[in-house]
């Protein structure tokens, strides 16, 4: 038989089969049959337990059971098992228990095995019942989705299991015996995702181990996502992660389509005066600063902020050298207060103008006068590298124990940062800066600024001084001491734009010469620092002590050294 005539799973074999296997002889006389087609376990049946009449199968209608959250929609799916030797064209069927609780939306059918017969579905909901009646001209057997029903949880629900009960169900005109199981909605709270630490402040190395407190959702959490703040990720459920490098780091942690961000969760401590992150502070800290100063090096900001020793909010020469007082022991923590004023610096730097004769070394000495509380300098010397090139600095027996750095740049800028644990208070000699003119450069003079000069940390000062190399214009080959304070007439006078001012002094002072205009008004300081005697001389060319050109005609200028004053005339 074939079709409906056979079914072995419920020993029913139909009346054409019937008729064959009564044709056989008695049932005594058969004591089975065997599908050799059908290899389930239901392949071979007993003769004796043939059934005539076919047996009408228990349909299934099953709902599902779903979690959903507030304001979210659910697809409550509508599942059918029908025997594979039945088949229905139509049903109605009403549910009941969840009209209190949840919002109906409407039937769902594509991809349904009522849409993919093209069943017609209808329905009609009530304060206390859904209606649904579906039919169509294909006929629907075997197990599948029937359709869906749509329904809206509202943002103001409460959580708790919502009942969808199956009042009534009918498969065609009846008579067909079903099963059924009820379906639910538990409404539960939206995912939150959260987290602690066991430890989030401290000194680094700083370990904190992470525990998510995710609650609520829909589903098991498959996926965690964590960002440390530090440039670090972890898909671990409860991590352990090691901070190195001190800062504030914000943590966020994602799960699934929910995160929890927490700004400046680890709060990893500064150890203020280690700038290379080693748990120590050391010598090597300082000279990172100092380089950083010079630009032979760029800190990061975290770096900076660890060397940032004084407090100012910026990187200094001073924070160094307060770096290397605390490794000498000479203050007892950092960072260091400078809150009183006790480390207001003060004193006077600048150059001379010198003579030059192109092919020779030419030194620039760098002088001071009346300093005061000085830990630290730092400062630019700019020249011209297509007329003059720097060839060295010698630093003098005063910063003998400072910690230096400088950088030579090709475009003509000499930076310096310089730093010791001890204050300078005193006149002298900082360096002596030593440039070089090519013999074949055609060239009277030029000019070497000293420039954006902090001392510890003062302001800025940014034209701290100017000094004129020129060539030299005439020979002065007196030796020895001489006898009396003098002051000689320029040379050449007039003279555009270098002349030189020679000068006498018998006996060691302090000697100032400047350069006035006719009303009285100050122009440029030429000579202001304590001198050995001897036969001196001093060139200027036509500046201010801005540095800037001044306008031709007559000046006047003045020497003042012991008691011996002298004024003479100059033309320009």
């Amino acid at each position: 038989g074939g079709g409906d005539d056979l079914d072995f799973t419920y020993n029913y074999w139909g009346a054409a089969t019937t008729s064959e296997m009564d044709s056989l002889g008695s049932r005594t006389n058969i004591s089975s049959i065997y599908d050799y087609h059908d290899y389930s376990s239901y392949s071979e049946i007993l003769y004796d337990s043939w059934l005539a009449t076919a047996v009408l199968q228990p349909m299934n209608v099953e709902l599902d059971n779903f979690n959903g959250v507030l304001g979210d929609t659910v697809m409550v799916g509508v599942h059918v098992t029908v025997p594979v030797d039945t088949h229905f064209i139509s049903t109605e069927m009403t549910l009941t228990g969840f009209q209190d609780r949840l919002d109906f939306v409407g039937i769902e059918t594509s991809g349904s095995t009522a849409g993919n017969a093209n069943w017609t579905v209808v329905s009609n909901s009530t304060d206390t019942s859904l209606y649904i009646a579906a039919a169509g001209a294909n006929g629907i057997s075997g197990a599948g989705m029937m359709f869906w029903v749509k329904l809206a949880i509202p943002d103001n629900d409460s959580t708790g299991l919502v009942p969808i009960h199956v009042e009534s169900v009918l498969f065609n005109s009846g008579g067909f015996n079903f099963n059924v199981s009820d379906g639910s909605v538990n409404v539960i709270n939206d995912l939150v995702t959260d987290f602690s630490a066991t430890t989030n402040a401290g000194a680094y190395p700083l370990e904190v181990a992470f525990t998510e407190l995710a609650s609520g959702g829909t589903n098991v959490i498959t996926s965690y996502q964590w960002d440390f703040g530090d440039g670090n990720h972890s898909t671990a459920v409860n991590p352990i992660h090691m901070y190195h490098m001190p800062g504030d780091y914000t943590v966020t942690l994602e799960c699934e389509n929910s995160s929890e961000t927490k700004v400046d969760f680890v709060m990893v401590e500064f150890l203020y005066g280690d700038v290379d992150f080693n748990t120590l502070v050391q010598a090597y800290d300082a000279g990172l600063v100092l380089q950083d100063v010079v630009e032979y090096i760029e800190l990061d900001n975290v770096q900076e902020e660890s060397g940032d020793v004084s407090g100012d909010s910026s990187l200094s020469a001073l924070d160094a050298s307060f770096i290397l007082q605390y490794v000498v022991h000479l203050i007892d923590s950092l960072p260091y207060d400078t809150g009183d004023g006790h480390l207001l610096a003060s004193g006077s730097f600048g150059m001379y103008d010198q003579s030059f004769t192109p092919g020779q070394i030419v030194e620039v000495p760098i002088h001071f006068t009346q300093a005061s509380n000085v830990y630290s300098l730092e400062g630019v010397i700019e020249y011209n590298p297509d007329e003059i090139s720097f060839e060295n600095v010698i630093w003098s027996e005063t910063f003998t124990n400072f910690m230096k750095e400088t950088v030579v740049d090709e475009s003509g800028y000499f930076q310096f940062a310089i730093a010791g644990a001890s204050a300078v208070a005193e006149d002298g000699y900082m360096a002596t800066l030593q440039f070089t003119i090519d013999d074949e450069v055609d060239l009277d003079y030029t000019d070497i600024q000293l420039t954006d000069l902090r001392i510890n940390e003062e302001e800025v000062i940014k034209i701290a001084s100017t000094a004129t190399l020129s060539r030299s214009l005439s020979t002065d080959e007196r030796i020895g001491i001489p006898d009396v304070f003098a002051l000689k007439q320029n040379y050449p006078n007039p003279f555009n734009p270098v002349t030189r001012v020679l000068y006498d002094i018998p006996e060691a002072s302090f000697v100032t010469i400047t350069i006035y205009d006719l009303l009285g008004h100050q122009v440029r300081t030429l000579v202001s620092s304590y001198q050995e005697p001897g036969y001196k001389s001093i060139v200027w060319n036509a500046t201010n002590d801005l540095g800037t050109p001044v306008s031709a005609g007559m000046y006047l200028y003045r020497i003042r050294a012991d008691k011996f004053t002298q004024t003479k005339k100059m033309l320009l």
